[in-house]
Formats: C-alpha cells, structure tokens, sequence
C-alpha cells in the first residue's frame, strides 16, 4: 500500500480528524441505510489495487440494564432493574 498510514497523528477517538488527516470519506449512516450500497458507490469509482475505501461510523442503540435504589414511605430500602435503549 504506497500512501499508508504509519502512526496516527492523532487519538484514535478523534475519529473526524484522522480521515481528514488521510483524506477518506467519513460517512455516517442513516437509520437503515444498507452499508453494502454505500460500499458498492465507492467501490465503482475506486481505481487502485487497495486502499481504504471509507470509514463508516454507525449510530447504533444498544439495549443496557439500568438499576435503581429507591425508599418506600415507610422507609424500607427497594431496588429495581429495567432494561433501556441508549
């Protein structure tokens, strides 16, 4: 791969600024958007023998256990667990 990246330039959470620093595509996908389309548009108009085509950033929900601790009114210590999207 002739135009690697040998070391990031900067954190690797500061996503935006590496592909900006290598010049890729940061595409971020839309609910239901089919990641396989986006693949093949790219790959039409890629003309190497390999490389990065895009980075693609997901906005997935993810299902997490939330727990609470709470009083009754007569005093008594009551704990609950409930499931919720982020």
């Amino acid at each position: 791969m002739s135009n690697r990246i040998t070391g990031f330039p900067h954190p690797a959470n500061e996503l935006e600024d590496l592909v900006n620093h290598a010049g890729i595509d940061l595409v971020a996908f839309e609910k239901w958007q089919r990641k396989d389309d986006v693949a093949q548009k790219y790959l039409r108009r890629f003309t190497r023998n390999e490389g990065v085509l895009y980075v693609g950033k997901a906005q997935e929900k993810a299902r997490i256990m939330r727990t609470e601790r709470r009083r009754s009114t007569a005093g008594l210590e009551l704990c609950s667990a409930a499931y919720e999207m982020t």
